[in-house]
């Protein structure tokens, strides 16, 4: 989202972060929406600490907070923060403050297999206003290429399916 914000974290980001020239040792909290393998790289949480000692918040489904524990130290300044649809949860950097809402989504294949826990976020920043981040069809695996989200939204402005990347709603 920005130098403070990261939405997943998959094994490509650190390179994707390095062609784009960010840097991702400023960032403050990552939002994970599920434990699928290209959302989900657990080991930035070591590296990370190879170069920065930042505090850092880690804000996602139970079970990726369960598979994130083990990649850092006891004494490692990392927050993990377990998140279920409905929340709502303000992540706070300097004098300005991030509104994340966590949104139900519904994540399986079309071979009808379980998905893992899976949420989107609704984030409305300090500078860029409110940002959907929705994640659909990938160029992963073939199980998780054809895989989709449905996003139930109760006043009926949204029905998400399929979207991918990040898409900009109006203020309300």
């Amino acid at each position: 989202i920005d130098e403070v914000l990261l939405v997943d974290c998959g094994p490509e980001t650190p390179q994707a972060a390095e062609r784009a020239g960010v840097s991702l040792a400023q960032v403050r909290a990552v939002l994970i929406t599920h434990q699928h393998s290209d959302h989900f790289g657990p080991s930035f949480l070591m590296h990370r600490s190879w170069v920065t000692s930042l505090p850092l918040t880690v804000i996602a489904p139970p079970d990726v907070i369960a598979a994130c524990r083990q990649w850092v130290r006891d004494d490692a300044p990392v927050e993990f923060r377990s998140v279920i649809a409905g929340d709502r949860v303000p992540i706070e950097h300097e004098d300005t403050t991030y509104d994340v809402r966590v949104v139900a989504a519904r994540h399986a294949t079309l071979l009808g297999q379980a998905g893992h826990e899976s949420v989107l976020y609704d984030i409305t920043t300090p500078r860029d206003g409110r940002v959907f981040y929705a994640v659909g069809q990938t160029a992963g695996d073939k199980a998780h290429r054809k895989a989709s989200f449905s996003v139930p939204i109760s006043d009926g402005l949204l029905d998400a399916v399929g979207l991918g990347g990040a898409c900009q709603l109006a203020h309300q």
